[in-house]
């Protein structure tokens, strides 16, 4: 066996900032959450998405998590696919990543114009 190979496990991600918007469908119905995160990453972390918060109640908290693999000093740009759910709006939201907790104000955007695409969230 080598001892080369190093083991791969989840980490939180440093989070510079991220974008959210919601789509609201009506007063009768729930909408939905849109999100982006960006920052740097150590080079050796890789496939960087949102995940939900689980223990956090009374808002919405996701947090940057990546999969790392053998320590690497140099970093690079990332930007997280889109995280898309359903819930009730909030007028902030919060990022958490491995430098902290972020609060990320919230665009709304009514029923008729929920249809957006989603290349307005990759605006900085």
């Amino acid at each position: 066996m080598s001892s080369e190979i190093s083991p791969l496990h989840r980490v939180l991600v440093p989070v510079a900032n991220a974008k959210a918007i919601y789509a609201a469908l009506g007063s009768r119905m729930p909408g939905f959450f849109r999100v982006i995160a960006k920052g740097h990453a150590p080079l050796h972390v890789g496939h960087i998405r949102l995940a939900p918060e689980l223990h956090f109640m009374d808002g919405v908290v996701l947090k940057v998590m990546g999969i790392a693999k053998r320590p690497s000093p140099s970093v690079r740009h990332y930007t997280t696919p889109v995280y898309s759910f359903e819930s009730r709006y909030h007028k902030e939201i919060f990022i958490r990543g491995a430098n902290g907790i972020i609060p990320v104000p919230v665009d709304l955007l009514r029923d008729d114009t929920a249809d957006t695409d989603v290349d307005a969230l990759c605006v900085d």
